[in-house]
């Protein structure tokens, strides 16, 4: 099950934050798991805090499909809240627009590809939020094309452009929250891609069991709630049917039995049990 970063800052909000005004950069989509908008929960959790909102291409509520279409300022009619557009004349946010809060929320839902001008309207409002002294939060999201690959050219330094400001691969693979980290960081991300290309996960954890035939992954999936992600996981990327042997041997933990046999039995298509562990 994936917790979305909005749920996890109203499920666990970090004390530091009822002290200071909230700013929010953000777009239709970006919403919890329950299609309640962000906009709206950080309203009803933060009563009074939240001042402003930005949006990137597109508009606020996306109508401004056509390629290249700039939006205007505007208030939003829900909140009554100024919506200052971060595709407008100016892509960069000024100082007087940063005066109006002291954390930057950012909620957006990216496309995984380097030419989605969202990631640069993210890194402008980091480079302007260290230039005049505010915090900002990320709230992630799941790469809807997944982690797994990278692929396509690197773009070239005399191409760079608002499409392209990074050396980065077309699909590059990571979340919002990691090409932050990497850009506060001063990672080169053509560095940071290489790297991550090259990583592998650890023995017992999705590890890929080397073999002719159907696809098999080993997981330490010791609780139900782990089990419960596995099995998300390799759903996501199952083609055909999906089977989940498991082990129930031993007297520890004698109470995780049935419950993890309940959400084999509901994730997995053929479910079986071992005695041993």
């Amino acid at each position: 099950m994936i917790s979305l970063g909005i749920e996890q800052l109203l499920l666990s909000p970090p004390k530091w934050i009822s002290q200071y005004r909230l700013g929010l950069l953000c777009n239709q989509a970006s919403t919890d798991s329950r299609f309640s908008h962000s906009r709206d929960l950080l309203n009803q959790h933060f009563p009074n805090q939240l001042t402003c909102l930005f949006t990137p291409q597109h508009g606020f509520f996306s109508e401004k499909q056509d390629n290249m279409i700039e939006s205007n300022h505007g208030y939003d009619p829900v909140s009554g809240l100024p919506v200052y557009s971060l595709y407008s004349r100016e892509r960069r946010p000024s100082k007087e627009m940063f005066d109006l809060f002291d954390v930057l929320i950012i909620d957006l839902f990216d496309v995984g590809t380097r030419v989605y001008t969202f990631l640069y309207t993210m890194a402008y409002c980091l480079e302007a939020a260290a230039q005049y002294g505010k915090r900002v939060l990320v709230l992630d999201r799941p790469n809807p094309v997944g982690g797994l690959y990278m692929e396509g050219n690197i773009i070239q330094e005399d191409c760079f452009s608002f499409v392209g400001l990074y050396p980065i691969p077309m699909r590059h693979g990571l979340t919002f929250g990691e090409l932050a980290l990497l850009l506060t960081k001063g990672v080169p991300l053509d560095k940071a891609c290489d790297v991550i290309s090259q990583v592998q996960a650890p023995p017992g954890r999705m590890q890929r069991v080397a073999m002719d035939g159907p696809a098999v992954y080993v997981d330490y999936a010791h609780s139900p709630a782990a089990l419960e992600s596995v099995l998300n996981a390799l759903r996501a990327h199952c083609t055909g049917r999906l089977w989940c042997v498991f082990g129930c041997g031993g007297e520890r933990d004698r109470g995780k039995r049935p419950e993890m046999g309940r959400v084999a039995g509901e994730l997995a298509d053929f479910a079986i049990a071992t005695a041993g562990a």
